[in-house]
């Protein structure tokens, strides 16, 4: 067993490393995206496109510099356009969905306070569906049928 964690060391450090900077960039998304639409009231949007390029630039650098700080590179400007425009993809694809699914009715309810997200210390939600309006009384979530 040993001998197989040693032939696979380096890459298994390198697979955790490169789920860490995945989780940093998913909070920085989500919490940056909340606090620019509910906090300073941007349209959501605008606050995912500005909460992911932050994120994607966090994530670029993370990656660049720390999980694979000893791989082989082929230029900065090129591996950053080429993270830029996967990650751009990867965004289209996440709106796309989003926008589908408010087309078919699958959003929460307008009567509702926003969302519960992974990231929302701000404003904080439990796993019954619950959470605090600005007012501190305790609100039911309401999912659209």
């Amino acid at each position: 067993m040993k001998a197989l964690y040693d032939r696979f060391r380096d890459l298994l450090h390198e697979v955790a490393r490169f789920g860490v900077v995945g989780l940093v960039g998913l909070v920085v998304t989500d919490s940056g995206a909340n606090l620019l639409q509910y906090g300073a009231g941007v349209d959501r949007f605008s606050a995912t496109v500005v909460a992911t390029i932050a994120a994607t630039a966090l994530s670029f650098a993370a990656s660049r510099y720390w999980t694979f700080r000893h791989r082989q590179r082929s230029g900065a400007g090129r591996e950053t356009v080429l993270f830029f425009a996967v990650n751009g993809i990867g965004v289209a694809i996440t709106e796309g969905c989003v926008e589908i699914a408010a087309a078919f009715g699958l959003t929460v309810s307008s009567l509702t306070t926003p969302p519960c997200s992974v990231a929302s210390a701000w404003r904080p939600c439990s796993a019954t569906g619950h959470t605090r309006d600005g007012s501190g009384r305790l609100l039911r979530l309401h999912l659209a049928r």
